[in-house]
């Protein structure tokens, strides 16, 4: 959505030549399968050192990726902590978007990953550096777009936000009407833009 805001011509064109993309065997992705592991119910500190174990078995070993491979176990070991303290359960790695922005455009993709306790629904996504997350569209978007369908709660009721390995902490934000209301006209005038080029009226 990012590129598509700032560089809909080229986001036009990405869409014409193929339809998804992805990566595998990151330090991030092998952070986020281990989490999956630990909501599923195993050791919390098993899995820490099975973590540092892929880390070393994944990648070469220098200084750059020791030095990573520590940062994400101890980031690790907080995420961990944070979801035991607070009860969180995951309810889902994600869920797929399909939402009809306007009548003949939908906007479809993935959500961040879904955790809740009883008294509260977070969404967020794993970050390895301190980003300025709050001022990209996305995130006021999966707040209404989760709260309508899948929480099925007041948008209110939806925290958005990312998990930051680099300070090892969770940032979260419940955006207010005006922002979100704010953030949907921009995301159809930024949809228009985009089927505009492939319409090829630019």
């Amino acid at each position: 959505m990012e590129e598509a805001r700032f560089n809909p011509q080229t986001v036009a064109s990405d869409l014409e030549k193929k339809n998804s993309f992805g990566s595998k065997g990151s330090f991030k992705g092998t952070f986020s399968n281990f989490t999956g592991k630990f909501h599923s119910g195993n050791d919390s500190e098993v899995l820490n050192s099975q973590l540092a174990d892929a880390y070393k078995l994944s990648f070469v070993t220098n200084a750059e990726n020791t030095r990573r491979t520590e940062k994400y176990c101890e980031a690790f070991k907080s995420y961990t902590d944070y979801m035991k303290i607070n009860e969180f359960g995951l309810d889902n790695i994600f869920t797929r978007i399909n939402w009809n922005i306007l009548p003949d455009i939908f906007l479809g993709g993935n959500s961040p990953i879904l955790c809740s306790n009883d008294s509260r629904n977070i969404a967020f996504s794993i970050e390895e550096n301190s980003v300025q997350w709050e001022d990209q569209l996305k995130y006021p978007l999966f707040q209404m777009y989760l709260a309508e369908h899948y929480c099925k709660c007041d948008v209110d009721k939806v925290e958005v936000g990312i998990f930051n390995i680099h300070t090892k902490g969770f940032e979260f934000k419940v955006f207010e009407d005006v922002e979100l209301d704010n953030a949907f006209e921009e995301t159809k005038g930024v949809l228009r833009r985009v089927k505009s080029y492939l319409d090829g009226n630019n």
